[in-house]
């Protein structure tokens, strides 16, 4: 299966959301997702999430959360493929951890999406009722 066709498609108004998985020993009150649009890097999406599941303890000092950053594709976010560049974590302490999608995601092939042209069908009617 080609790597467009896994790609998942957003427009103007649809909210994009991930999961994010985190091993950890600090504490950790945000996590940011960057995509950089393909072919003009001045454009981006950030997702971002500041409250994260419980953190589990795994083995000794360290901890593991679930992270869910989002955010609303608006008319800013120009068509086209966005790939994640980073991932940013902020420490309880206000310390920036930022992990580079090429270095640290490597083992995640399918690490894009794209935002397309809002379609300019005519909606239709579905149903009309009065008086449930």
């Amino acid at each position: 299966m080609s790597a467009e066709r896994l790609r998942q498609q957003y427009m103007v108004g649809d909210q994009v959301r991930m999961t994010v998985e985190i091993v950890h020993v600090m504490n950790l009150v945000c996590c940011y997702a960057v995509f950089r649009h393909e072919t003009d890097d001045r454009v981006e999406i950030i997702l971002s999430d500041d409250s994260p599941s419980d953190p589990k303890r795994t083995s000794g000092q360290e901890k593991r959360s679930v992270w869910y950053p989002s955010e609303m594709v608006d008319p800013k976010h120009m068509p086209g493929v966005y790939n994640l560049h980073r991932i940013t974590l902020v420490t309880a302490a206000g310390k920036r951890i930022v992990l580079d999608a090429e270095e640290h995601l490597a083992r995640y092939p399918e690490r894009s999406m794209q935002v397309v042209e809002e379609p300019d069908t005519t909606p239709y009617f579905g149903a009309v009722q009065f008086g449930w």
